[in-house]
This record gives C-alpha cells, sequence and structure tokens, in this order.
C-alpha cells in the first residue's frame, strides 16, 4: 500500500501545477487583490509554461500509478533527468517571440518538451514493461 502511495506523487504534483494555472488566472481577472502582484508576474513566464508540461507530464504519471515498481524506479531516474532538462530549456526560451516564422517561446518549448517527455516515457515504461515480464516468465 505504502509503495501505491508513492507511485500517486507524481501524478498529484501534475495536477497541483495544473491547479495553481487555474487559481491564478482565477485570482488575476476576479480579484483584485491578485493583480500586480508575484501571481500575476509569473503568470505567462512560469505558470503557463508549467502548465502545458504538466498537462503531458500527467499522462506518464497516470500510467505510472499502476506499473509494478522496479518499472516506476527506473521511469523516475530517467524523469528526474527529462524534468531537470526540460526545465533548462523552458527558461532558455523568451517568454514571447518576436519571429514570425520558426518562433519559439516558453509556451510552445513546455509544449515540446512535454510531448517529448510523454512518448520517451511511454516507450520505457513498454520496454522495461515487457522486459520485466520477459525476465519473470524466464524464472
Amino acid at each position: 500500500m505504502k509503495a501505491k502511495l508513492v507511485q500517486i506523487i507524481p501524478a498529484v504534483i501534475a495536477l497541483l501545477a495544473i491547479g495553481f494555472n487555474y487559481f491564478s488566472i482565477w485570482c488575476i481577472f476576479t480579484n483584485r487583490a491578485c493583480y500586480g502582484t508575484t501571481i500575476d508576474h509569473i503568470g505567462l513566464s512560469i505558470t503557463q509554461p508549467a502548465y502545458f508540461f504538466a498537462l503531458y507530464f500527467l499522462i506518464a504519471a497516470i500510467i505510472a500509478i499502476f506499473i509494478p515498481r522496479p518499472v516506476f524506479n527506473s521511469w523516475v531516474n530517467f524523469s528526474i533527468w527529462a524534468v531537470v532538462l526540460a526545465i533548462i530549456f523552458m527558461a532558455t526560451q523568451p517568454v514571447y517571440s518576436t519571429q514570425i516564422i520558426f518562433a519559439t517561446d516558453r509556451d510552445s518549448a513546455a509544449r515540446l518538451s512535454g510531448q517529448i517527455f510523454a512518448g520517451i516515457s511511454l516507450i520505457l515504461i513498454i520496454w522495461k514493461s515487457i522486459a520485466a515480464r520477459r525476465k519473470s516468465v524466464k524464472v
């Protein structure tokens, strides 16, 4: 039971990131106390990209709840490195793009890195699950 609770943590983190985006939008547009505060200033530069990345991260995190523990551990090892690289990639992009063709900004960088993360995560989970099944059948 305790192992499954640990496997729920990535999904909870993704849901919190998604929820914080909706909260910040609600707070900025409905409450004058939030306008001009830190929540307003980080809206486009941090909250929106985190929301877009969390949407794709949530797919892999939900699947990770139901996989065996050794597969989950290998996914976590991959996720740590992938999320750090995604954050670095998103942070190096401008908040607003000034180009017309091949424009990249933090939102599109977050979407791209989230899609790549979700794709590689699904491939890794499938590959490790098949390898674990083959190993258990041979024994």
